[in-house]
């Protein structure tokens, strides 16, 4: 999935950035994406993939406002 940057960066400067390390908001939210493109939001997942699914929907939401 292809992810827009600068979208990317002002959401972790304004709701993550106190509370991940850039690296890990990057790894959660890859791994967001690529589970709501993959499964969809139907189905059960573990803790760290519902921490993942949280920010990649952050993301798409942000996105959305945006145009």
């Amino acid at each position: 999935m292809i992810m827009k940057q600068e979208i990317a960066n002002t959401l972790y400067e304004t709701k993550y950035k106190t509370i991940l390390s850039k690296e890990r908001f990057a790894e959660l939210l890859e791994r967001g994406l690529n589970l709501i493109h993959e499964k969809g939001l139907g189905n059960k997942y573990k803790a760290v993939e519902q921490n993942a699914l949280e920010v990649g929907l952050d993301y798409i939401t942000a996105e959305m406002i945006q145009h």
